[in-house]
């Protein structure tokens, strides 16, 4: 399944009516979207999976220590101080800034970055922290046609 579906089928028969709602009302649309998209991903970051499903691949394991690390990974930044919404009438966005986007983009995309300043550079695996799955996709769609239906 690829990462993220094409709303290329969304957008021809929804661009006509879309035009029809004021320029605030997009905004208003998007932003419901966008916060959306942020509480599935959050949800998912949770469940420690990626978009398709699949789950994240574990930590390699600590030589040093016995146990296991408790906490789940991206505990942190699953937050909604962390994970930052924008929107204007033409797009939404959910995204990561600064310092912490850096990370995300590490591990979204399977990175080599150092552990720690001065520490030795690894390899991460490519953990999908945001992404779009088929349920995704119908629930936008859903939000569009609400939206329509309030407006129209």
């Amino acid at each position: 399944m690829p990462d993220t579906p094409s709303f290329h089928a969304i957008d021809t028969w929804l661009q006509g009516l879309l035009t029809q709602l004021s320029s605030p009302r997009r905004k208003a649309m998007n932003i419901a979207i966008a916060r959306e998209m942020r509480r599935r991903n959050q949800k998912r970051i949770t469940q420690q999976k990626n978009p398709d499903g699949s789950p994240f691949i574990a930590r390699k394991r600590l030589r040093d220590r016995q146990g296991r690390i408790r906490r789940a990974m991206f505990a942190r930044l699953k937050t909604a101080k962390n994970m930052k919404v924008a929107a204007s009438p033409g797009e939404a966005a959910v995204y990561f800034e600064g310092r912490k986007g850096y990370i995300a983009r590490t591990h979204q995309y399977g990175r080599e970055d150092s552990v720690s300043r001065n520490g030795p550079r690894v390899k991460y695996p490519a953990r999908r922290l945001l992404g779009f799955d088929d349920a995704s996709a119908k629930e936008i769609e859903r939000q569009i046609l609400s939206f329509l239906g309030k407006d129209l």
